[in-house]
């Protein structure tokens, strides 16, 4: 199937085409003939390749050594944290823990309409 186009769009498609075959025809030719072509060639793609699978090999291994480390770094500092005396007096209090007292200290308590300490905020 041809796409309708114009005859100067052809004519440019026309041309690049034909440069392209040169090109190619000349890098073919070249890479036929010269062993030295082939051989730096190739060595620069297989360089490459390796450079790219060290790369990524390196990366993953930098990766998990710091996380390894920062997860060695942060367990004594929990359990630090855990055991330290006075530690439960001053953590902070969570809604399960005034449920579970019995005590609504976490829930705002509703008088006339209003929340308390707020005369003139709704819920």
């Amino acid at each position: 199937m041809r796409i309708p186009l114009k005859t100067s769009a052809r004519r440019g498609l026309r041309v690049i085409r034909r440069l392209a075959r040169a090109a190619l025809g000349a890098t073919q030719t070249r890479w036929r003939s010269s062993i030295r072509v082939r051989v730096v060639t190739t060595t620069l793609v297989v360089s490459a390749i390796v450079v790219a699978v060290l790369g990524v090999f390196l990366m993953q291994q930098i990766t998990n050594a710091l996380l390894e480390a920062k997860e060695r770094a942060a367990l004594p500092a929990r359990r630090r944290r855990r055991h330290r005396p006075g530690a439960a007096r001053h953590r902070p209090e969570r809604s399960g823990d005034a449920q579970q007292r019995g005590d609504h200290a976490g829930t705002p308590q509703r008088h006339g309409g209003s929340v308390r300490g707020h005369p003139h905020r709704r819920p």
